[in-house]
């Protein structure tokens, strides 16, 4: 069976701002997802985002956190980092 390593959510598009994700349903449906490394909220409204990602070792989540304007996320479960200008590129925020 296939593993979901890396969520991201846009939650901001539809009116769910970061506060309301972070303590509602779907945050807390997205770390039960087995294999699930991480999770990304991307505002479409404005330029922000945030992530989460899963501490093996301690068997919990981080907490979500702002992703820092201009700067690379690691995304260490996955062996990559994902920079903050090609989330952002072409969307027509600026």
């Amino acid at each position: 069976m296939p593993q979901q390593l890396l969520s991201i959510n846009s939650g901001c598009a539809c009116g769910i701002r970061r506060s309301t994700f972070e303590h509602g349903e779907k945050l807390q449906a997205n770390r039960h997802l087995v294999g699930l490394q991480h999770i990304i909220l991307i505002s479409s409204m404005e330029e922000a985002a945030w992530a989460c990602h899963r501490v093996p070792a301690e068997a919990q989540w981080s907490a979500l956190e702002a992703w820092p304007h201009g700067s690379e996320l690691r995304l260490e479960g996955l062996g990559l980092s994902l920079g903050w200008d090609e989330v952002y590129a072409g969307v027509g925020l600026r």
